[in-house]
């Protein structure tokens, strides 16, 4: 996807599932004015993204999401862009979730099917998405708002590809780290990662015996537990 949102044909885009309104707040995401940057974020979260629950069209967003991450100068527009990615990387499928669909008997019915797997693909590809952007988060750990790398430690702890190269830089970065609250994310999103792949639990136990503030030790002790 080009970086440059006015090299882009929109009115070649025809997928069925991308409205005027999505398109109109990803455009709008590479304009010059803040304010309307930030409006039209949270206009885009709310095509793609209702209670927990993907909407169609919702990976198709992710690329311009990863591209104004790189773009943007603006700390708090950043910080919300990388929540929203990680809300986008830990949704669910409606129809696979909703509690008022799990004992009906239109489950069973093909159309139904056809919806819950469409559905399903939907989360899949807003998944693979999302995880193409784990080198632009990684660099944005380094970033010097303390904000800006707990809300990149936290997309990277949704990844569920390459989590070996996340965790080893996850345990670089919280050596090297100053920040005591950034510290402390690191050790929770390690043990938010360790539901998906094993983590170094000696990394958890050796803070408890270090001279860490009691916000990092209080984290590992959660994360250990």
């Amino acid at each position: 996807m080009n970086d440059n949102f006015n090299n882009i044909n929109w009115d070649e885009i025809s997928e069925p599932d991308i409205y005027e309104d999505m398109l109109f707040a990803v455009r709008n995401l590479g304009s010059n004015d803040e304010d309307i940057r930030l409006e039209s974020l949270w206009d885009l979260f709310d095509c793609i993204y209702h209670q927990g629950t993907l909407s169609p069209g919702a990976g198709f967003a992710v690329p311009f999401l990863i591209a104004r991450l790189q773009q943007e100068n603006e700390a708090g527009i950043l910080q919300n862009i990388l929540y929203v990615l990680a809300s986008l990387a830990t949704g669910d499928s409606y129809h696979d979730i909703n509690p008022g669909l799990r004992n009906n008997a239109e489950r069973n019915t093909v159309q139904f099917q056809e919806r819950m797997k469409k559905g399903l693909n939907n989360v899949k590809a807003t998944y693979t998405a999302v995880y193409k952007g784990i080198s632009v988060y990684l660099d944005l750990l380094e970033h010097q708002s303390q904000d800006i790398r707990i809300a990149a430690a936290c997309v990277l702890s949704c990844c569920k590809q390459d989590l070996a190269r996340i965790c080893s830089n996850f345990y670089a970065k919280f050596d090297r780290e100053s920040d005591e609250l950034v510290k402390a994310a690191i050790a929770l999103c390690l043990a938010y990662i360790s539901k998906i792949t094993p983590v170094q639990i000696a990394f958890f136990e050796e803070i408890l015996n270090s001279n860490e503030s009691d916000i990092v030790k209080l984290s590992s002790g959660i994360s250990l537990a």
